[in-house]
């Protein structure tokens, strides 16, 4: 049996009925109107399926049980809506007519207390709004109409903001209802007193939030006409209100301008049918009445208009072609999803136990989406456009400082940090969040509670241990040696180094104390090569050259100023190791992998063959590494206190120096290029050798302290 066979019943129900009452009479003499600009297909802006019907749907809700004249104009302008606004000004009504206005489409929030219903010529991007209609411009306009009683009702993301205590609360209260009597007995009398007033109200989807395209502020709204009217078929604006708060976002209702009574709008179903019009096929199966054995039956030709004689086991009372023995509601047209039941979303989950009844969800959420993906369906969910947790309702949880930590997680909740210091902030960049930072806008170390070192000299920066590749690797480096492979991996310990090398001015105070003899009346420094003077016992640097690394000292000068400067201080200044040196020099944790130390531009970093001019320059004149070291490729080798090895093969891969016996008989290294040097011994993989008795006025050193 199909649906065909359920019209025979409905239209004998309808003679029935109208044989028994008379005709309604009509209880005024004005006329409804109901005026639909439902936008689906945009130039710009991204399609709306449901708009159009939609509008449709409630136009044939309130022309058919309400009486109303009803309109829907689709996919109009700009223009086009305000000459078709302007066509209902130029009207004439009775005093008691009423006019709704519905807008159904796309909106748009300035983020200024002003919201736009977007036309079907709106442009993507119109910040002035120039190319849409204003909520207040459309209050204003429809408010001209000489309708006594209007309605306006707008289906809009955003439309809430037509509110201006929505768009705007902290400038603006909202409606504030009047207290009206009870209705009283008669139906003609209460909708006159009703009607007595001017109203000039509106109800608005979405608040100030963006909705999605099935609306459900238009399905409750047919919902509300077709269910929720009283025993005398009057929905009262109050009865609309209460079935409107059910749409997701809630709707808003307030007044616009020429408003006196804000109840004054009703709509008044048609309690008794119109008799059918005179048909010569009144079932209509087709068979003419003339020669139909069941002119009130549906029926087919084969049997004279009468219907097929199905067998019992498959009788479909419903008609929805669901046999009865298997359908849980064989009194109601169903679907096969909902086991023959009414499911107006088609999810499966019949209507009389959806939550959400024109919305498509799941059978776990009692027929209800999670819009927001946050497993939380949208009937339990106050905030279904944005994703949250049930602990919060299914609202983001508060993170005051929007740093992305909740607060109820945040160690700082009112100030912006990071998630692996559970939202606090690390203001100087040392790694110890500023709660457990006794010295927050210094630099320190976890030893010192955050705070700096203050015995260290403030030339010497803190290198952050860590694991690296030593030597030459393919990819990373070119032109490669081969006492610079083969590439190994070297893991280091935090350790201190010189941000500058050694100058000739700290060396010259170290001569002055010490002497430039040690035992056995070899030298630590040739001052014929170097631009220390020797006058007498007194020592000192040539003008100008005062900040220039020291070059013509041995090993053993090198080694013998740590020794000074240790006994000085009470550090233990040394040397740095080759490992170290050279994760310092690509530097360190921070590295970005350049040929060169701090860039892949040599002139960037180095004084070298093209441009020292064949001398030493001053240290700390060209850009630094990433750890902010200086002159790590060029201006001068450097000494390390590393045993020379050819190769790598064997090297100690824990960062410490590589020497061979407590004699030392053999050569030591030196790192990183001078200022006669090529690009190619420029690298910060480059290493060279030479006695430690040798002084060379291509070599210097920098300090090494650990840490």
């Amino acid at each position: 049996m199909t649906m065909k066979l359920l019209r025979p019943l409905l239209l004998l129900l309808t003679l029935c009925l109208a044989a028994a009452s008379p005709a309604p009479l009509r209880l005024r003499a004005g006329k409804d109107f109901a005026l639909f600009f439902a936008v689906r297909d945009y130039q710009h802006w991204q399609r709306l399926p449901g708009t159009v019907s939609d509008a449709n749907r409630l136009a044939a809700e309130l022309q058919q049980q309400y009486g109303f004249e009803a309109k829907v104009y689709e996919n109009k302008t700009r223009t086009e809506i305000l000459a078709i606004i302007g066509e209902y000004k130029r009207r004439s009504y009775e005093a008691d007519a009423q006019l709704l206005v519905f807008f159904g489409g796309h909106g748009y929030y300035d983020g200024q207390c002003t919201g736009y219903f977007v036309p079907r010529d709106g442009l993507p991007n119109d910040p002035d709004g120039t190319s849409y209609l204003s909520f207040a411009d459309l209050q204003q306009r429809i408010a001209s109409i000489p309708c006594k009683h209007i309605l306006l009702m707008m289906d809009a993301c955003y439309a809430g903001t037509a509110d201006l205590a929505t768009a705007c609360p902290d400038l603006f209260r909202g409606y504030v209802k009047p207290v009206r009597p009870n209705q009283p007995d008669s139906r003609d009398l209460f909708i006159r007193q009703t009607l007595a007033e001017q109203s000039r109200i509106y109800y608005a989807a979405a608040g100030n939030k963006p909705t999605t395209d099935r609306s459900e502020f238009a399905a409750q709204f047919l919902d509300a006409l077709q269910n929720h009217y009283d025993s005398k078929g009057i929905l009262t604006m109050d009865d609309l209100k209460d079935q409107l708060q059910y749409a997701q976002p809630r709707p808003v209702f307030g007044e616009f301008i020429g408003n006196r009574d804000a109840e004054a709008f009703l709509f008044v179903r048609n309690l008794t049918p119109a008799p059918p019009p005179a048909t010569t096929d009144r079932d209509g199966d087709g068979v003419p009445n003339a020669t139909d054995a069941c002119p009130d039956t549906y029926g087919t030709a084969a049997n004279n208009g009468c219907p097929d004689k199905l067998p019992t086991s498959a009788a479909d009372l419903d008609g929805d072609g669901i046999p009865n023995a298997t359908d849980a509601c064989p009194d109601q047209f169903g679907t096969a999803k909902a086991r023959g039941c009414p499911d107006a979303d088609d999810d499966g989950v019949p209507d009389q136990s959806d939550k959400c009844r024109y919305l498509a969800g799941e059978t776990r959420w009692e027929g209800c989406p999670a819009t927001d993906g946050d497993g939380l369906p949208d009937h339990q969910d106050e905030c279904p456009d944005q994703k949250g947790s049930a602990a919060d309702k299914g609202c983001p949880a508060p993170d005051r400082d929007g740093d992305g930590v909740p607060d109820r997680a945040d160690r700082c909740p009112d100030a912006a940090g990071r998630a692996n210091f559970q939202g606090c902030p690390d203001t100087d960049a040392d790694g110890i969040p500023d709660p457990d930072d006794k010295c927050p806008r210094e630099k320190g170390s976890a030893l010192k509670d955050g705070c700096p070192d203050v015995s260290r000299p403030s030339n010497m920066v803190l290198v952050s241990g860590g694991t690296f590749t030593m030597g030459c690797k393919d990819g990373r480096d070119t032109d490669c040696y081969g006492d610079e492979k083969p590439a190994h991996s070297v893991t280091v310990r935090d350790f201190y180094i010189g941000r500058y090398e050694v100058t000739n001015a700290e060396y010259c105070q170290f001569l002055n104390e010490k002497g430039n003899q040690k035992e056995g009346g070899e030298t630590w420094v040739d001052l014929s090569c170097c631009k220390i003077e020797q006058s007498g016992s007194r020592f000192t640097v040539k003008s100008g050259y005062e900040n220039h690394p020291v070059v013509c000292v041995s090993w053993y000068g090198a080694v013998a100023y740590c020794a000074w400067l240790s006994q000085k201080t009470g550090q233990a200044y040394r040397l740095p190791t080759e490992a170290e040196w050279e994760y310092a020099a690509r530097g360190g944790n921070k590295t970005r992998n350049y040929l060169y130390a701090g860039s892949n531009t040599l002139d960037e970093v180095a004084w070298y063959s093209s441009n020292s001019g064949s001398q030493t320059h001053a240290v700390g004149t060209k850009k630094a590494n990433e750890l902010d070291l200086f002159d790590f490729s060029g201006n001068v080798w450097e000494w390390c206190a590393d045993d020379w090895h050819d190769n790598y093969q064997g090297a100690p891969t824990n960062g410490s120096a590589w020497i061979d016996s407590p004699n030392r008989g053999g050569y030591r290294v030196f790192r990183g290029g001078g200022w006669d040097s090529t690009p190619r011994n420029c690298r910060a993989a480059i290493r060279l050798f030479n006695g430690p008795t040798n002084r060379l006025s291509l070599v210097g050193f920098r300090l090494a302290l650990q840490y």
